[in-house]
This record gives C-alpha cells, sequence and structure tokens, in this order.
C-alpha cells in the first residue's frame, strides 16, 4: 500500500459587519442594529463553508 500524502489547502476567510439604521415615525424612534456575516471560502473547489451571523456585541438602541 502507497502512502497518501495529504495536505491542507489553504481557505480564505472573509467577515462583514453591517449597521442597520431603523426609523420609525410612528413610534418616535431611531435604532441601529448591528450584524456580522463572515464564511470560509475554498477557492479550489468554489465553494463558501461554514456560513455564519451574529449580532455585534454591546448592540444598543437609542431612542430620540
Amino acid at each position: 500500500m502507497l502512502p497518501v500524502e495529504r495536505r491542507r489547502p489553504e481557505r480564505e476567510g472573509i467577515v462583514v459587519k453591517a449597521t442597520v439604521k431603523m426609523t420609525s415615525a410612528e413610534r418616535g424612534q431611531n435604532r441601529d442594529g448591528c450584524f456580522l456575516f463572515g464564511a470560509v471560502v475554498d477557492n479550489e473547489f468554489q465553494m463558501v463553508l461554514d456560513p455564519y451571523e451574529t449580532r455585534c456585541n454591546g448592540d444598543q438602541t437609542s431612542a430620540r
């Protein structure tokens, strides 16, 4: 049996931070929502792996 050489391909990742500003005239409120989106990109197989989303830490609401 021949030994199999395994290599670990390098993968790139991307993280995007999105801040969404929401305004409600009926409630008299302005709110900021912060979200993080991320994924690992496998260029060899042209696939997006492990998609991820969450709210930012310290997400605050401001009432005006």
